[in-house]
């Protein structure tokens, strides 16, 4: 798993950043642990790591309504998977919530 060979960022590159690496799949197994419907967690999950940070564009990335959004959204802050950002000020003089 771990080789005393190459260094640390190297050992967790080849560990779980590579398709083959060990824990390559292990965020899989914990959306099957601990939510019903994994693969729509995944849907979002997938379109937070796309660049989408806004609930709305997360939706439309993800292909399903604002208020599903909200709640699977809710449940992965709830698990710490995603961070929930409520900027000073977006500029338009709104403060957007924002998904990380």
């Amino acid at each position: 798993m771990f080789y005393g060979d190459i260094s640390l960022n190297e050992n967790i590159i080849e560990n779980f950043l590579t398709i083959d690496g060990f824990f390559n799949n292990e965020y899989t197994a914990i959306l099957l642990e601990e939510f019903t419907k994994p693969v729509t967690y995944q849907r979002v999950l997938s379109a937070i790591a796309s660049g989408c940070t806004k609930a709305n564009v997360i939706s439309r990335k993800a292909q399903m309504s604002s208020s599903l959004t909200s709640k699977y959204l809710s449940d992965l802050v709830m698990l710490d998977i995603v961070k929930k950002d409520t900027p000073v000020d977006d500029g338009n003089g709104k403060n957007t919530l924002q998904y990380s």
